[in-house]
């Protein structure tokens, strides 16, 4: 079995697809569900892409069977109209901060995102409490598209740009604050990885939230539990 079957798949359906959005880190009364984190949203876009475009692998960069002197490179290449599927990488090229306040602008200038932000308090079924703390990044991420001749590399890539773009208010519904395309790289003769396959690269700018989530009385048994192996 090829490195592309391989692949694990986490959710089965469309309706578990919109769970991911769904979830509220198992606070189903708190403000925070919904918010996209970076983890979050990848693994959205790859249960989209698995049911809009199931002939399209999407994985991190970079996959043995795109690396030349690889088995699986070979053995996927010994046929590779039955055994190579197009293929989009991703990986991510810059991500930092984001600017607080009215600034909306990506990577603006101003006073940054540097420290989690206190979001709520969420009450628990066994009478305790959680705290919510959620900080904003700024982040590039590069994806490539490879392919076995240049036809099909125009066609995906352009594809793949407007299937973004036209899901932007998509995506900030379901809690991802922002994504914007940012840039089409120029197509280098000799590619990043001199596989002889066709690649393209796009590059988008997508605002995320991470949460932290803290349970009331676990860092209180955490310093219990230092303090009795500190004596």
């Amino acid at each position: 079995m090829s490195e592309q079957n391989e692949i694990s798949v986490t959710l089965q359906t469309p309706e578990e697809v919109r769970k991911v959005v769904a979830k509220s880190h198992g606070k189903s009364s708190s403000k925070a569900e919904g918010l996209l984190s970076l983890t979050d949203f990848f693994t959205l876009l790859f249960e989209m892409l698995r049911i809009d475009c199931p002939d399209v692998v999407i994985v991190p960069s970079f996959p043995k069977y795109l690396k030349p002197d690889t088995p699986e490179f070979k053995g996927t290449m010994d046929n590779p109209t039955e055994k190579f599927r197009r293929t989009i990488t991703y990986e991510v090229k810059r991500r930092e901060p984001a600017t607080m306040g009215g600034n909306k602008q990506p990577f603006g200038t101003g006073v940054k995102s540097y420290t989690p932000k206190f979001r709520e308090t969420v009450g628990n079924v066994d009478g305790t409490q959680t705290q919510i703390f959620g900080q904003l990044f700024d982040n590039l991420l590069e994806f490539k598209t490879w392919t076995l001749t240049s036809v099909e590399a125009e066609e995906l890539v352009t594809w793949f740009e407007q299937y973004l773009r036209d899901r932007r208010i998509f995506f900030r519904n379901l809690g991802l604050h922002e994504i914007l395309f940012w840039v089409r790289g120029e197509e280098k003769e000799v590619p990043i990885l001199d596989n002889g396959l066709e690649q393209r690269t796009l590059t988008f700018y997508v605002r995320t939230e991470e949460l932290s989530i803290v349970q009331e009385g676990v860092l209180k048994d955490l310093e219990v539990q230092l303090g009795i192996r500190a004596i």
